[in-house]
């Protein structure tokens, strides 16, 4: 079958479905699909497919970074097959900071010796009162049963990160519409903004991590914490929504405040869920 001259009329070999033009419109198989026989065919169509993927990985990512906004914009106009799925995108990248993060090394916590007393002074304490020091159950002294220490609790917090980020990325969706409501707009726009806003988050933190196990002295946080995400954030919000900057930046500035608040409730939520279901320790009421 020539591949530049194509039938007046065929059908999809895979479904079945008449063709107007090389690709099926139903399965989107092409008509020469499979007619190859030579090995240069097979090795063409591995290459085929192996730089497609990397051509749209490479053009999300630098819209990502460079353009704030610009995913999201083009996700809303409908232009999508050329970019990465934004969910697909903030899983990929959240499984890379994540893999990073566990790399790093934790510093082993120093108990000094005034701590110890006041740890000694408040047991002894308990002993009289007959009254744990923490109703949840954390500390050697709790009286409800087994107990949580610091690194336990950290150590789950880790492993279910991942998990606790995709319940943020909703609240954080839902707060963003809420400052910068639009009538134009539904709620799964601003949760498409979330999670390409996230998806920059952890791929920025990704960055900072290597940089910080190469130079372990460099001291920037505050860069990448708090003055790139404030300008990210503006930047992105007045490309999609259209939003005004002076006032953009006094309600990011409230929405950073309620999202922080989000996160530790959900947190307090994880931890008082994990020692009561998952340690079997009961929670006074």
């Amino acid at each position: 079958m020539n591949r530049k001259n194509l039938p007046v009329k065929c059908t999809c070999r895979n479904c079945g479905t008449v063709l107007v033009g090389r690709y099926c419109h139903i399965c989107g198989q092409d008509l020469f699909a499979g007619t190859g026989r030579r090995v240069s065919d097979i090795v063409y169509n591995s290459f085929d497919v192996v730089f497609a993927w990397d051509n749209k990985v490479w053009r999300s990512l630098v819209s990502l970074v460079a353009f704030p906004g610009k995913l999201t914009r083009e996700y809303l106009d409908g232009r999508i097959a050329r970019y990465v799925h934004p969910s697909k995108l903030f899983w990929f990248l959240t499984i890379i900071f994540f893999a990073l993060l566990v790399g790093v090394d934790i510093p082993p916590k120093i108990e000094t010796e005034t701590e110890t007393v006041a740890v000694d002074q408040v047991e002894e304490s308990d002993k009289d009162s007959n009254v744990g020091v923490f109703e949840l159950g954390f500390g050697e002294s709790a009286q409800y049963g087994p107990s949580l220490d610091q690194d336990e609790i950290l150590e789950t917090l880790y492993s279910w990160a991942p998990y606790l980020v995709l319940i943020l990325v909703p609240f954080f969706a839902l707060l963003v519409r809420i400052f910068f409501y639009n009538r134009n707009y539904y709620y799964a726009d601003y949760l498409i903004f979330a999670l390409h806003f996230h998806a920059f988050l952890f791929l920025l933190f990704s960055l900072w991590l290597l940089i910080k196990k190469v130079f372990p002295s460099f001291d920037h946080s505050l860069w990448f914490v708090f003055i790139i995400p404030m300008t990210y954030t503006v930047a992105g919000l007045h490309r999609v929504f259209g939003s005004r900057i002076v006032p953009t930046i006094f309600k990011i500035l409230l929405l950073a405040l309620s999202y922080f608040i989000v996160m530790i409730a959900v947190a307090v939520c994880f931890i008082v869920f994990y020692a009561s279901i998952v340690k079997k320790i009961p929670i006074p009421l």
